[in-house]
């Protein structure tokens, strides 16, 4: 697992290897692509025999052994400088292949700590499935590697030739996003010809087969980092907090904290002040119900948001608060500061919300457009969200909004609002998963007859709002495009 996570944060730089001429480029690349996924695949589907034996083939296949081997271990021999116990190869072709893509960089830039932390999660207990859902960049992925990734990205949607289906794998690898087992089996072990073959007809096949897999085309992006995931369930969609597990080593130090923020918030819940402002006091009930009903129900993720909202008070406690209120808030954010940044988790969460999903203004409308779209949607199906999955949309869309009483910092409302767009996009991931179902289970149906109210939903009374939020951030939303318009083509017969 050290290795395939260090292998997937250099891969961004398989295309500046020297050793290659540009028309060797879409296969190396597609090769490099695959074997970082099953290395991954091998020990996220605990340690998968059958994943494993598959890699023979990439093997026969590269003809590139010094970069595919070496750049999936550059970043984890870094451990050795700070974990002994966990020796590597220090054969000639990692010394070149670090080179190669310069590896003194690397150094400077979080490696050798997310490499650390890995090991250090490993060695108390973490299963690798669980490791495998972890972001790559806990402390926040540097500038110029994410810079690296995106022209690499931009380069390979550009050709035309199905990358998505890597792009979008990838950018999941990045957040620790959760994954489907049985379909990362399917897709590690999807079979490769010991001969060339044309990259747009590969990455076809595998769509082919994820849609198989489905039951409907690739249409449906990875989840990317938000304060929840939302599951598309039979009848309803629900929303679960980000599961993060509180290291052993911990527990002790998180256990008490936990229980004294409890206190300090259920005292200011109950005082004048809190009261007298509802939207604060709002934020302590769902402060208090993210610290959970013990430390396996934490919800690191959904504290740390509403915490945000906290501190604008805390900074004005003095003019609307009593002196022994006013205290308590600022001892309170204080306590809550300390608390949070015990979690990696955290910490790589601020850094990803503090990257723009757009330009400011862009930002500010989808805002405005994701609000109406999800209320337009819960008008016309009622019923299709659990009361959780409402409830979690409505505090989000709250810390969202600065109106009416102290806002927050023009820095921390931005990662407010990126919060809500991120687990609206969530949201509207699963509802076109549950759509794309319906249809599936009853194909052949007429679409009016399978979809139901839900397709209902998108097709007419959000639909226009759900084009504007995929055209306003194309990033973030530009899946719901492909969707109605494929829903679009079912209407039609096509």
């Amino acid at each position: 697992m050290l290795a395939a996570r260090a292998g997937l944060r250099v891969l961004p730089f398989i295309h500046r290897d020297p050793q290659f001429q540009p028309e060797d480029q879409p296969d190396r690349r597609l090769t490099l692509f695959r074997a970082n996924l099953i290395a991954w695949a091998h020990v996220a589907l605990s340690e998968d025999r059958e994943v494993w034996e598959a890699a023979g083939a990439v093997r026969d296949l590269a003809q590139v052994d010094e970069f595919l081997y070496g750049s999936t271990k550059v970043a984890a021999r870094a451990i050795v400088t700070v974990n002994s116990g966990f020796p590597m190869d220090h054969s000639r072709r990692y010394e070149k292949a670090a080179k190669a893509i310069t590896s003194q960089q690397f150094s400077k830039t979080g490696t050798v700590e997310a490499a650390a932390l890995d090991a250090a999660r490993l060695h108390g207990g973490m299963q690798t499935s669980l490791l495998a859902t972890k972001p790559l960049w806990p402390a926040g992925c540097a500038d110029w590697i994410m810079r690296t990734w995106t022209e690499l990205r931009d380069e390979l949607l550009a050709a035309d030739d199905g990358w998505e289906v890597w792009t979008n794998w990838y950018e999941a690898r990045l957040a620790g996003a959760p994954f489907d087992p049985a379909l990362e089996r399917k897709r590690a072990l999807f079979p490769f010809e010991n001969k060339p073959q044309p990259v747009e007809a590969v990455n076809s096949a595998l769509a082919a087969l994820i849609e198989a897999h489905q039951g409907y085309p690739a249409l449906i992006p990875e989840e990317r980092l938000s304060p929840a995931v939302f599951v598309a369930g039979r009848e309803v969609i629900d929303a679960l907090p980000q599961a993060i597990a509180v290291d052993a080593g911990k527990r002790p130090v998180i256990a008490p904290a936990r229980k004294a923020l409890c206190a300090m918030m259920d005292d200011l819940a109950a005082s004048a002040g809190g009261a007298q402002f509802p939207r604060m006091a709002r934020t302590l009930t769902r402060s208090r119900a993210a610290l959970g009903d013990d430390i396996d129900t934490l919800d690191v993720i959904g504290l740390g948001v509403h915490a945000g909202v906290l501190s604008a008070y805390a900074r004005r406690a003095d003019e609307f608060l009593l002196p022994e209120d006013a205290s308590q808030l600022v001892s309170l954010e204080a306590q809550l500061g300390s608390f949070l940044a015990q979690f990696d988790e955290w910490r790589a969460y601020v850094t990803a919300m503090a990257v723009p999903l757009g330009g400011a203004d862009a930002e500010l409308q989808a805002l405005k457009d994701a609000q109406s779209a999800m209320a337009k949607l819960m008008g016309l199906a009622p019923d299709l969200f659990s009361e959780q999955a409402k409830a979690m949309l409505s505090s989000l869309a709250d810390a969202a909004s600065a109106e009416g009483e102290p806002a927050t910092s023009a820095e921390m409302q931005q990662g407010l609002r990126r919060s809500y767009l991120r687990t609206v996009r969530s949201a509207l991931r699963a509802v076109s998963i549950w759509v794309l179902d319906q249809v599936k289970q009853g194909a052949g149906k007429g679409i009016q007859g399978t979809v139901g109210l839900g397709a209902a939903a998108l097709l007419t009374g959000a639909g226009m709002l759900l084009m504007r939020l995929a055209s306003g951030l194309p990033a973030e939303f530009g899946f719901l495009s492909a969707i109605l318009s494929y829903l679009l083509r079912l209407a039609a017969g096509g």
